[in-house]
């Protein structure tokens, strides 16, 4: 009963909140290469190196009173090679998303783990042709909250006893899982593909079932399709589509990236400096401009996202920016010697 009085006086709060048209508002990252595990499981560890770190903020939806803002890091790392290039990786992350005056605020954690079997080695080593196919699972934990100290009703007041359970925090458990494909055709042209679900675990029971899909937990389905492709020396073209399905939302992110690098040395992957922009299309009308530039084994980079005039809600006009920074530390000559990335993307 009190679950029920809770998730109705929730959806109260929530239609007095500044939030018009959620579709635009994600926690998936442009930057998909920042937030691999949230993308999808079975991109845990693929990646060419020993440990893979990323930490990001993006602050959405300006216009408003209180900004939408999501901050995170991940780390993740290949646990175990075998000889014919087949390996194990873990990973976790954190993420904190917090919208409006309500303080809404959704904390997360996961934990990821995933294995890939890699089919032709020997091709690889010889003629840089490869394929990697890829299995992930993760279990998820996370909370939602409100603190509706910043709300306003215009005359109403709001009880002690409905702040009390409206500070309550509401749990859940989610496990989600993932595939990808990735094959190299040659030492110029690779492509990743990938299918991921989300909360499939979610409750039978209709009242709970109810209950997640009203704060945003319904059973999800994306999929990611990423190109990189060496068009010169110096310069990598890498296009990419990411669709996710949940609920009655449909997304779609797709642009492209192009990458120059000044000095061209395949034997120094790790001592290279290259600089890339890219630009992106978001459903509902947003559109996206990346750019950074990765030293060494560092890369850094910012997105800014604008949403065009004209559009028929209240947040036409209001942009947000995006920052990320993500480190590969070089994997140690022993396990480089089996273990091979054929997607140049991650």
């Amino acid at each position: 009963m009190r679950n029920n009085y809770l998730t109705r006086l929730l959806m109260l709060v929530l239609a007095n909140l500044p939030m018009f048209h959620i579709e635009a508002q994600s926690v998936h990252s442009t930057q998909i290469s920042a937030t691999p595990l949230t993308v999808n499981p079975a991109f845990t560890g693929m990646f060419d190196g020993g440990v893979r770190a990323s930490a990001w903020y993006s602050n959405q939806w300006e216009s408003v009173t209180v900004p939408f803002e999501t901050n995170g890091a991940s780390v993740d790392i290949p646990l175990y090679i075998n000889k014919h290039g087949d390996y194990i990786a873990s990973g976790m992350q954190f993420m904190q998303d917090r919208a409006g005056d309500g303080n809404l605020n959704n904390s997360n954690g996961l934990f990821s783990l995933s294995y890939h079997k890699f089919l032709g080695l020997t091709q690889y080593m010889k003629r840089r042709k490869g394929c990697d196919l890829g299995l992930g699972i993760q279990g998820s934990f996370g909370n939602n909250i409100i603190d509706p100290v910043g709300l306003y009703f215009g005359e109403r007041i709001i009880p002690v006893t409905t702040l009390h359970i409206l500070r309550s925090p509401v749990g859940y458990f989610m496990v989600n899982s993932g595939l990808c494909f990735t094959q190299s055709i040659n030492e110029r042209f690779n492509y990743t593909f990938g299918i991921a679900s989300q909360n499939i675990n979610q409750p039978k029971d209709k009242e709970l079932e109810s209950t997640y899909r009203e704060y945003g937990l319904n059973r999800s389905l994306s999929s990611t399709q990423q190109i990189t492709w060496q068009a010169r020396e110096r310069i990598e073209i890498k296009p990419s589509v990411f669709y996710l399905s949940r609920g009655s939302l449909n997304a779609v992110i797709a642009g492209s990236e192009l990458k120059y690098r000044p000095k061209h040395n395949p034997d120094r992957a790790y001592h290279t400096t290259s600089f890339y922009i890219g630009g992106y299309y978001h459903t509902g009308n947003i559109s996206s401009i990346t750019s950074g530039i990765e030293i060494n084994s560092f890369r850094v980079g910012f997105c800014y996202d604008f949403k065009f005039p004209n559009t028929g809600n209240t947040t036409n006009g209001s942009n947000g920016y995006e920052l990320m920074i993500k480190y590969v530390a070089p994997s140690h000559l022993f396990f480089s010697r089996y273990r091979v990335i054929p997607s140049g993307h991650f």
